[in-house]
C-alpha cells in the first residue's frame, strides 16, 4: 500500500493560496473601512459676535482661477432661473452644480454631540447637511452652515472640493421640494487646523453679516485616519442688489 505524502509542490501551492488570501483580505480592510467620524467646528456658548478673525493663524486659499465679472454672473444666474430676489427656504431638499450638472441631495440637521453643526450619515459621502439650528439658505443676513463628507480613503464630496471642484464664480443652486430657489457664487475657501479655531469667531456661525453659505469639510490626516484641519468653502448670495463679504454692493445692471 502507498504511503500518503505531501510534496514539496503542494506545500508550495498551499502557501501562495494562505499569501493571496492574507493580502486579499487587508485589501479589502483598507479600501472599504469606515472613514473617520466628521465633526464641523463646534460652536461658541456666548452671543455671535462680528469681530473679524485674527488672520495668523488662517490659511486663506483664493483659487487662482480669472473671476468672471458680477454682471457674467447675473446673467448666467438669469439664464439658470435663479430667482434674483430669494425668500429663505424652511425645507431644503438638493443643491444643484450647475456647472457640473450635478445635483446633490440636502438633509435638514441640528447640532451634534459636540455642540457642532451635524453632519450627514457616514454612509452618504454626497449628500449635504445644512444646519437648522443658523440661518437658513436664501437668507439675507448671516452664513447658512453646510457640511459633507471627506473620506480618508475613498471619494466624497469633500475630496472633489478639496481637489478644486469649484472655481471662482460657479453657481450653487439650492432648491426646496416646491422649487423655490436661491442662487450662491463660489468666492473662495479658509483652511484652518482645529486646534486653532476660535469658537467666538464668525468664520462657520454667523448671524449678523454678509449673506452666504459656508461649507465645512475635512482635511489634514493624521496617520490614524483622523482629520486635523477643515476647508471652508464661501459662497455668496446672488440678489439684484448684491453686497458680497467685502462689502462691496454689486447692482444688477441687467435690471431697471
Amino acid at each position: 500500500m502507498k504511503s500518503w505524502q505531501i510534496s514539496k509542490e503542494d506545500i508550495s501551492t498551499t502557501s501562495l493560496i494562505l499569501l493571496l488570501l492574507i493580502i486579499s483580505i487587508f485589501t479589502y480592510i483598507f479600501l472599504f473601512r469606515q472613514p473617520a467620524e466628521f465633526h464641523a467646528l463646534p460652536q461658541s456658548h456666548t452671543p455671535f459676535t462680528t469681530t473679524p478673525t485674527p488672520g495668523n493663524t488662517l490659511d486663506k486659499q483664493h483659487n487662482t482661477h480669472q473671476p468672471p465679472t458680477q454682471a457674467d454672473i447675473l446673467a448666467a444666474a438669469t439664464a439658470a432661473n435663479c430667482d434674483l430676489t430669494p425668500q429663505e427656504i424652511h425645507d431644503p431638499t438638493r443643491l444643484i452644480l450647475l456647472r457640473h450638472n450635478r445635483e446633490l441631495p440636502i438633509m435638514s440637521l441640528s447640532r451634534d454631540a459636540t455642540d457642532a453643526a451635524g453632519a450627514p450619515p457616514i454612509s452618504e459621502p454626497y449628500t449635504v447637511g445644512w444646519y437648522n439650528e443658523g440661518p437658513k439658505l436664501g437668507s439675507h443676513q448671516g452664513k447658512a452652515v453646510l457640511t459633507s463628507h471627506t473620506y480618508h480613503t475613498g471619494t466624497a464630496l469633500g475630496n472633489e472640493l478639496n481637489n478644486g471642484l469649484w472655481t471662482t464664480g460657479d453657481i450653487i443652486k439650492v432648491e426646496d421640494s416646491a422649487g423655490h430657489n436661491a442662487c450662491y457664487t463660489y468666492r473662495d475657501t479658509l483652511h484652518i487646523m482645529v486646534e486653532d479655531y476660535d469658537p467666538n469667531s464668525t468664520i462657520v456661525y454667523d448671524t449678523a453679516n454678509a449673506p452666504m453659505f459656508a461649507m465645512v469639510v475635512c482635511s489634514d490626516w493624521d496617520p490614524h485616519g483622523n482629520p486635523l484641519g477643515r476647508m471652508i468653502y464661501y459662497a455668496d448670495l446672488i440678489t439684484t442688489t448684491h453686497t458680497d463679504a467685502t462689502g462691496t454692493t454689486h447692482p444688477n445692471s441687467q435690471s431697471g
